[in-house]
């Protein structure tokens, strides 16, 4: 791993990434919209958050799944698509298009691990109609990535990060002193979150949710949200999200015009130079 590259550096580098996936998406005619951080830096920052180390990006599930079929064949020569369904390595659900020349230092978990440069795709999924109905399926979705996180918990799970609800930190406790990740499956535990969310298809659903995103059910509007679309600024180009966004950051983050304070903003605990 090369130390002297710098959290600008990584950023410049995820930016061709994301220029590669949004050819492909225009190209064979795929939405494809800022999520998470991404769409909070372009509204901020007009681009990147200055210190946020990824990109986040969704489409709806069935285009989703499009552009996972295609992806292996179209991206630029030396980009890599990475997905549970097709790399047993991959420790995380959402896919991920990485450049494996670019290289750093995740200490967010308990084990440090190296890890390339990447953006996250994510899935958006329909959630069922009915208070009931809606309401089992998120406990059961929560109760599946729960199990997930428990599989993984020394590789993925960012121990050490601030401000985590009660029930969370209990959670965390539990995982550190148990080890039930030694007796169980994340890949089979990865299949089973697969197949809950595709139970409800996007295009009949009212409410949509980017479940397996930072938020779980926080970033759960109604699909509505995702119809009404404008185009932002996001350092030397534009990329599409909703209109809305005085709803949609607000409801994720609150004032989200006021920067955290600096003990909160490197949440993956990547090192580089300047971190």
């Amino acid at each position: 791993m090369n130390v002297e590259k710098t959290l600008r550096d990584l950023q410049l580098c995820e930016l061709e990434i994301v220029k590669d996936v949004v050819e492909i998406c225009r190209e064979h005619k795929i939405p494809l919209y800022m999520m998470g951080g991404t769409f909070l830096g372009s509204v901020r920052h007009k681009g990147f958050i200055p210190w946020d180390d990824d990109v986040d990006l969704a489409m709806k599930r069935s285009d989703y799944e499009r552009f996972l079929a295609l992806a292996p064949e179209a991206l630029r020569q030396g980009y890599k698509l990475r997905h549970f369904a097709s790399d047993r390595d991959m420790p995380y659900y959402p896919a991920q298009v990485v450049d494996p020349s670019f290289e750093i230092l995740d200490v967010s978990a308990q084990v440090a691990k190296t890890r390339t440069a990447w953006i996250d795709l994510f899935p958006l999924d329909g959630m069922p109609k009915g208070k009931l109905s809606c309401f089992l399926h998120k406990y059961h979705l929560l109760y599946l990535r729960m199990m997930l996180k428990f599989s993984q918990f020394s590789q993925v799970v960012a121990v050490d990060l601030k401000h985590r609800p009660l029930h969370e930190r209990i959670l965390i406790a539990v995982g550190k002193h148990l080890h039930l990740e030694n007796r169980m499956d994340t890949r089979k535990r990865m299949m089973k979150i697969d197949k809950c969310l595709k139970k409800y298809p996007f295009e009949t659903a009212d409410q949509v949710v980017n479940f397996m995103g930072a938020y779980k059910f926080r970033e759960m509007f109604p699909r509505s949200v995702y119809e009404d679309v404008a185009e932002y600024p996001f350092e030397d180009m534009t990329l599409t999200a909703p209109r809305d966004y005085d709803r949609v950051n607000r409801q994720l983050y609150g004032d989200y015009m006021t920067p955290p304070p600096a003990e909160e903003r490197n949440k993956h605990g990547t090192l580089t130079e300047d971190a």
